[in-house]
């Protein structure tokens, strides 16, 4: 719960209070894509396993101590 503290306070080091910001909120989806296993692999292989691995088991530092990206 720190750690997530200190990085949202770190986001909004420097950002005016009650300023709408361009990026901020959901982009919304024209089209969404069906719920089905064939789109969530096309969507994990696309966008989740660079960091987090073909196989889901997340990337550890090259020391071994603790993880770079987390397992899912």
């Amino acid at each position: 719960m720190v750690a997530l503290v200190t990085y949202m306070h770190w986001l909004s080091k420097d950002v005016p209070i009650g300023v709408e910001l361009p990026g901020r909120g959901l982009v919304s989806i024209s089209r969404p894509r069906s719920p089905s296993h064939i789109n969530g692999e096309i969507v994990y292989k696309t966008r989740c396993a660079i960091c987090h691995g073909e196989d889901g088991k997340g990337h550890k530092h090259e020391n071994g101590e603790g993880y770079m990206f987390p397992p899912l």
